[in-house]
């Protein structure tokens, strides 16, 4: 079994579409992480002067380690304070990573505190958020988000071809007329297409973390990853901060590549060509991306398909599932469906495949 499974696994690379897939995925990621770790920061001065780089980095840190700390009634007003609006000028005139989500919060366009509390802001919070340096977090998890993305088209197009190849090339009859074909060979398949893409997912993940620790250092890893520049992850009502979104995001990350090959190896065994497989399986994998119901109940169903279950803002936004006195979380109902597609893909492709009709 051993033997069939790498043989599986290296025929999964022995494909030219791969190895282009690969080579691209490869410089959009790298182009990526390199934007949004390396060359994102920036910020506007008081004076309206717009810095980029390593000014904008030292800029960014000085104020952030300067009102560092648990997010007070008291703090609010000397952050609004320490940056006033003048001769007609908006909060958005003046910008960085610690005066514009207080301000985006607390703030009246013209800079003035709006009358909210730290409380009213953020009723679940049984103790004040924490501020700090946390916009890198955001942006590094936010560009990772869109890896994710991608990663899993090209777990669509590595994975198509597993079952779906064999009939283009007549190798079907074959495997299926040897002594171990309708169990050994679609289990040894199978696994390889499963371990393969947990496999690359991993090392995506892993790759992108310690490029970000090394570029950027940990600091900020316990603030609250909502008062973050961006305010991506602003829609969650309840504490979080930036290295329980990483650990989130990497969780995520891996429910929807399982979710996602169990789904296309689905797909292969079914079409009779992979162009054909790689086609349905990426229309079936984006189009949820592009719907917007507006039911709340139609929201959370979409969340669990894979292509919308990697933004952590998103899964945690959006509540969860009751089922009589019972609340299912989202995030466990994410695992639930990876674990479902899990086994529809094995045990689907090992009935599909096994009472496949050779010509």
């Amino acid at each position: 079994m051993k033997q069939l499974i790498k043989f599986e696994f290296s025929k999964l690379l022995k494909k030219k579409l791969v190895f282009i897939a690969l080579g691209a995925f490869a410089l959009i990621y790298a182009t990526m992480l390199w934007s949004w770790i390396f060359g994102n920061e920036w910020a506007v001065t008081q004076e309206g002067e717009m810095i980029y780089g390593t000014e904008a980095e030292r800029y960014n840190t000085e104020i952030a380690n300067r009102f560092a700390g648990p997010l007070t009634d008291e703090k609010v007003q000397e952050i609004l304070a320490a940056f006033p609006r003048t001769d007609g000028m908006t909060t958005g005139d003046v910008s960085n990573n610690t005066y514009y989500p207080v301000a985006n919060l607390f703030a009246e366009r013209d800079g003035t505190w709006n009358g909210k509390t730290v409380q009213e802001v953020f009723p679940e919070f049984d103790e004040p958020p924490v501020i700090g340096v946390s916009s890198r977090w955001e942006s590094f998890l936010y560009s990772m988000m869109y890896i994710v993305l991608m990663s899993g088209i090209l777990v669509v197009i590595i994975v198509s071809p597993v079952f779906s190849d064999e009939y283009t090339s007549g190798m079907d009859a074959l495997i299926l007329t040897s002594r171990y074909g309708k169990k050994r060979c679609v289990m040894a398949k199978v696994i390889s297409a499963f371990c393969f893409s947990i496999m690359m997912e991993a090392v995506i993940l892993l790759v992108g973390f310690l490029l970000f620790a090394a570029g950027r250092g940990l600091e900020g890893w316990n603030t609250d990853i909502q008062l973050s520049e961006l305010m991506v992850f602003s829609r969650i009502a309840q504490p979080l901060k930036c290295y329980e979104a990483a650990l989130l995001t990497a969780f995520l990350a891996m429910m929807s590549t399982i979710t996602v090959t169990g789904l296309t190896l689905l797909f292969s065994v079914l079409c009779p060509t992979s162009f054909v497989s790689i086609i349905l399986a990426a229309v079936t994998y984006l189009a949820p991306m592009f719907l917007n119901p507006g039911s709340l109940t139609a929201r959370r169903i979409l969340m669990l398909f894979p292509v919308n279950s990697i933004s952590v803002s998103g899964v945690m936004s959006v509540g969860g599932f009751s089922a009589g006195s019972l609340t299912i979380p989202l995030l466990a109902a994410v695992g639930g469906v990876a674990v479902v597609m899990a086994a529809a893909g094995t045990g689907g492709c090992r009935y599909i495949f096994s009472r496949h009709q050779v010509c």
